[in-house]
């Protein structure tokens, strides 16, 4: 940075290219039209941001599935027994109140109850949509 102030202050840019300071004719210097064209250019910066800034704040962009549900709330839903033993069914559901125990020990999270998430457990769906159904943010 204090390299490109002294030359900035020993030399000037001019239509014939850069030249020492002291042999520019002040008359023929570029100032003027340079000075109008960043002036137009900074208008221009500013108008754009202006009118961002009004866009935004005339259509916030919020989603309803979000805001009609806790942000801080969870589904937990029932796990698959993949064993060909159908009597370990009890292992995958001891899984799922192990993790529904945890989260519920959390302060302000909402955790949807076992029974509600128990009509999900053979009818895989969109994730989305079952969020939406128990009204939570996280699945």
């Amino acid at each position: 940075f204090p390299i490109a102030v002294v030359l900035a202050w020993a030399f000037e840019l001019t239509p014939e290219g850069i030249k020492r300071a002291e042999d520019v004719d002040l008359s023929k210097s570029v100032r003027r039209k340079t000075g109008r064209k960043l002036v137009f250019f900074i208008i221009a910066v500013l108008l754009l941001v202006i009118g961002i800034l009004l866009f935004q704040r005339l259509h916030p962009n919020v989603s309803p599935a979000v805001s009609s549900s806790p942000e801080k709330s969870i589904a937990v839903l029932p796990f698959d027994n993949l064993s060909r033993d159908p009597d370990n069914a009890y292992f995958s559901d001891g899984i799922q109140d192990e993790i529904l125990t945890k989260l519920a020990g959390i302060g302000d999270l909402k955790v949807i109850s076992r029974k509600s998430t128990a009509k999900y457990k053979s009818t895989p769906e969109d994730l989305k949509t079952v969020a939406r159904e128990l009204g939570v943010a996280s699945v």
